[in-house]
């Protein structure tokens, strides 16, 4: 008798994949300095693997940065390398958005659509069922003080995906969000290809660390050692 694979909970999730983000425009070379980073970082054997939540020298560079930008004060410890911000985005909401959470997009959900359908958890664009526990899927493209005075006020987590924008806006800075945001950007746009990526802070990032690395363990550290350079230059 033919076994009903659909009747199996992970082949079940995966029939509810009907598409996958879009792919990017035309991929840009990457800047000298890039190339000549990683080519130095292969001269001085730089070839094993790195620390599992990214070089220290990186990881303190990019809470450096994110502080400046918005008034923050993560220290390197709360940074977690990871391979592109789609891993970032995978590994938080396999951690906190369970078949039983509600996920709460208000634009759009093309990033993560795939990611959810393995997970169970529910999507809507509106807090109208939104209980206390949620996970609100934030961009800068989105009303961001309303949608985080609804967050602040219901308890949710916020995931606040940064990739590909410029903004001063950050949820942390609201003490009561500060644990429980999830800063995800990338280098994609200047490395592409070279997969890295982060995720910093909440009270949730030792679980997120742990279920990376129990993925992918790190990103290469060639990688990391050119994406330290661009970010060094501003190239």
């Amino acid at each position: 008798m033919a076994l009903d694979t659909l009747s199996r909970p992970l082949a079940a999730r995966l029939s509810r994949i009907t598409a996958l983000p879009p792919l990017g425009d035309a991929e840009p070379d990457a800047p000298s300095a890039v190339i000549q980073a990683a080519s130095g970082a292969l001269d001085r054997g730089e070839t094993h693997y790195a620390d599992r939540p990214g070089i220290p020298e990186l990881r303190g560079l990019l809470a450096e940065q994110i502080n400046q930008r918005y008034g923050l004060a993560y220290k390197a410890n709360d940074v977690t390398v990871t391979c592109g911000a789609t891993e970032a985005r995978f590994s938080a909401l396999q951690v906190l958005a369970k078949p039983e959470t509600t996920v709460i997009c208000p634009g759009s959900a093309d990033r993560i659509a795939a990611m959810l359908a393995l997970t169970g958890a529910a999507v809507v664009n509106d807090s109208s069922s939104a209980p206390a526990g949620s996970v609100l899927y934030l961009t800068p493209h989105d009303d961001v003080e309303s949608w985080l005075n609804k967050a602040e006020a219901n308890g949710w987590y916020v995931l606040w995906d940064v990739t590909g924008s410029v903004t001063t806006l950050h949820p942390a800075t609201r003490p009561a969000l500060l644990p429980r945001t999830i800063h995800i950007d990338e280098l994609d746009e200047a490395m592409s290809g070279w997969r890295v990526g982060w995720m910093v802070g909440s009270e949730k990032h030792n679980e997120l660390r742990a279920f990376k690395q129990a993925m992918t363990i790190c990103t290469t550290n060639v990688s990391q050692w050119a994406a330290l350079e661009l970010l060094r230059s501003g190239s």
